[in-house]
């Protein structure tokens, strides 16, 4: 199954959507390191903290590009699973 990947670029960070109950929110939490905020129905499930250098990248920046560039590979880092992303749409907030 294909899926589509919305992500809503933010000053602070950006969402991850890929349904309207799976949402990830990521921002830069310093040193190296992020943080992802798992949500369902955009309410806050659980969070996760990371480093960047895990996914291959050296900032927040660095890794909104590598999602958009491959994003099927770096979600299924991310998440652990395997997401087939066709489409990836960009809304700026």
């Amino acid at each position: 199954m294909t899926e589509e990947l919305f992500i809503e670029k933010k000053e602070y960070g950006f969402r991850l959507v890929l349904s309207a109950k799976e949402s990830y929110f990521i921002k830069d939490k310093n040193n190296g390191w992020f943080t992802m905020t798992i949500e369902e129905d955009r309410q806050a499930i659980d969070i996760m903290n990371d480093k960047y250098e895990n996914l291959g990248v050296k900032d927040l920046q660095e890794l909104l590009c590598k999602i958009m560039t491959d994003p099927s590979e770096t979600l299924e880092m991310l998440l652990g699973e395997k997401k087939n992303i066709e489409k990836v749409t960009i809304e700026f907030f």
